[in-house]
Parts: C-alpha cells; sequence; structure tokens
C-alpha cells in the first residue's frame, strides 16, 4: 500500500510528464504552421468553415 506522500510523488510525476507531452505536441503543431505554408492554409482554412458554421448554426 502507497503510503500518500509517494501516491503524491507518483501523481506528481505523472502529471509533469503529461504536461510536457502536451506542450511539446502543441508546439510541434505550432511550428507545423508557422514554418510550412500550405499545411498553414489548410489549416486556416478548415478552421475558418468550421468557426463559420458553428456561427450560423449549421
Amino acid at each position: 500500500m502507497n503510503t500518500p506522500e509517494n501516491a503524491r510523488l507518483t501523481f506528481d510525476s505523472v502529471v509533469t510528464d503529461q504536461l510536457q507531452d502536451l506542450a511539446n505536441a502543441n508546439f510541434e503543431f505550432y511550428k507545423r504552421v508557422t514554418d510550412d505554408e500550405a499545411f498553414a492554409r489548410h489549416f486556416l482554412n478548415w478552421l475558418f468553415d468550421r468557426a463559420r458554421k458553428t456561427a450560423v448554426g449549421e
């Protein structure tokens, strides 16, 4: 049985690892958008279409 202290250390470690993975994935996506003009255009078109459909209730 884990002590509360050990459980907390494990929890903190897992959460920190997950946050790092999230930051890495978001940075990689950001770099793709800023470095790849064709990808950025496609993504922004897709995002605009979704926003427009949401705004008009489609």
